[in-house]
């Protein structure tokens, strides 16, 4: 991408992270601005902007090392939970345009911010209607 992105910057060390992870495709590092104690990002190498353009292997290996590292944070932490963050283009809540999965360990008592539940329950036949053609892109192959 260039310098015009914080976490490509971070990447090519012309910017500080506390570093946690590094391989040949995903490094993790501490959030500067943590929603809780031991909050990291895991981020692609490769400059893609939203979910919409990473490769499938790619998003694979990321939620494997999230996984990982949050099993360690589970361990070495004691969290009483973990949220996996991942938003897309701003009204998602996007404010980094570079694919990123927030790893937050969660402590009892503590609402940095509550996701919405619906309190009315869908009609089945709303949903059929809704997600019919998104079945039938995946039956013919398109992402």
């Amino acid at each position: 991408m260039g310098s015009d992105c914080i976490f490509c910057r971070i990447i090519h060390e012309e910017e500080e992270a506390t570093w946690v992870y590094r391989d040949e495709q995903a490094v993790a590092f501490a959030d500067l601005f943590p929603l809780e104690e031991g909050h990291l990002l895991v981020v692609p190498r490769v400059h893609v902007a939203t979910i919409y353009e990473l490769e499938e292997a790619l998003a694979g290996h990321l939620f494997q090392v999230a996984t990982r590292l949050a099993k360690v944070l589970k361990r070495v932490l004691r969290p009483d939970g973990l949220t996996i963050l991942q938003a897309n283009e701003r009204a998602g809540g996007q404010e980094v345009f570079h694919f990123h999965l927030h790893l937050i360990p969660r402590r009892w008592g503590r609402r940095i911010f509550a996701l919405q539940v619906a309190r009315a329950r869908a009609r089945r036949e709303d949903l059929e209607r809704l997600f019919a053609p998104v079945r039938k892109a995946l039956e013919e192959g398109s992402p």
